[in-house]
């Protein structure tokens, strides 16, 4: 966005010089003071003009730069409060008979569904 706006800025004053050389004004005979003035009074409107594109340049960098620092210390978390953290294990809420029941392994060949691999046969259809 800064970047069109200069390029804006910069597009305009190119157009403006290339009337100003159209028009002959860059040019102005040495002999005549009138035109010297109006050369003078063109350049000094395009330097106030470029002065004033570089002061709004200016202000929308802080601006924006501001806008958002403020906006950072104003903002508020979202969620709420961090949830805390509650390890079962370490505080003994879990027996252990519980942890034997949960932690236990089959023993091969012990006949259960747990351990036991798939079987190929297929049950008889009638």
């Amino acid at each position: 966005m800064l970047l069109g706006l200069l390029l804006v800025i910069t597009a305009g004053v190119y157009v403006h010089i290339g009337r100003l050389e159209a028009s002959g004004s860059l040019a102005a005979e040495a002999g005549d003071p009138e035109a010297e003035a109006r050369r003078v009074a063109r350049l000094t409107v395009l330097l106030a003009v470029l002065l004033i594109s570089a002061l709004l340049l200016l202000l929308f960098v802080v601006g924006s730069y501001l806008v958002i620092r403020i906006g950072r210390m104003l903002r508020t978390p979202v969620g709420g409060p961090p949830t805390t953290y509650v390890d079962a294990w370490r505080s003994y809420r879990v027996t252990p008979e519980q942890i034997a029941a949960a932690t236990e392994e089959d023993e091969p060949g012990a006949g259960g569904s747990r351990g036991a691999p798939p079987s190929d046969e297929s049950p008889p259809s009638d």
